[in-house]
């Protein structure tokens, strides 16, 4: 079944592994045309949010040192549906990709586009949330505040917002990748949305910071039932 509408997460893989490979033909001899280049999701702090070994893993057969090999690669990089911030070359050869932190955005946006197949998920938890979710969505809806995506600016966003943004866009690359989200991925969604929502006073929130909130809570919605 497909499970969603958009493959964003996979999409930039797809593009950051053809433009090195490109790169890498086009600047050396040696590498094989059917040489694999792996991508990875990193969301990890300082790390930036893709990365990859490939100068690292393929600089042997070359002869050539790895971070200078990482450098003769990345020349022009741009990507077709994010805009790249900074690339990082890290010893001892990884490449580490920033992007522009709207990508976010459009990877909530993304999970707010999965279609949902479970209406009766199996998890009392997942059932608790979603009916909590829906609570907040129906009362702040009825107040006239309804969430949209199109205008929200991440530089309003505090810590908290981001984590569980990241924790959000590791789901939708499992999903991407496999069709669902893990049942380890989904409790650990649970058990930080739950922290999150404890955490957050809804009335007190400026109307910026409420957009944000119930953003990601419509997010974490379709998530759950991916």
């Amino acid at each position: 079944m497909d499970v969603y509408n958009t493959q964003l997460i996979r999409n930039i893989k797809l593009d950051i592994a053809a433009q090195l490979k490109h790169n890498i033909l086009s600047e050396c001899e040696g590498i094989l045309e059917r040489t694999e280049i792996n991508v990875e999701l990193n969301l990890k702090k300082g790390f930036g949010d893709f990365s990859t070994n490939a100068a690292l893993r393929l600089s042997r057969q070359v002869g050539i040192n790895p971070e200078k090999f990482a450098k003769k690669i990345i020349k022009g990089m741009t990507l077709k549906e994010v805009d790249i911030d900074k690339i990082e070359i890290v010893s001892p050869g990884f490449i580490n990709f920033h992007l522009k932190p709207n990508w976010k955005l459009k990877a909530l946006e993304a999970i707010q586009n999965l279609e949902s197949w479970s209406n009766n998920p199996a998890i009392p938890a997942v059932k608790y949330v979603l009916k909590r979710i829906d609570w907040v969505l129906e009362v702040l809806g009825n107040d006239g505040f309804e969430p949209d995506i199109s205008v929200i600016n991440l530089e309003e966003a505090v810590p908290a917002d981001l984590e569980v943004i990241n924790i959000l866009i590791n789901g939708l690359d499992e999903v991407e990748s496999g069709g669902t989200i893990s049942l380890n991925s989904k409790n650990i969604l649970l058990e930080n949305f739950e922290i999150y929502h404890d955490n957050l006073s809804l009335r007190k929130l400026n109307q910026t910071r409420l957009n944000i909130v119930l953003n990601i809570f419509l997010a974490t919605k379709k998530l759950l039932q991916a």
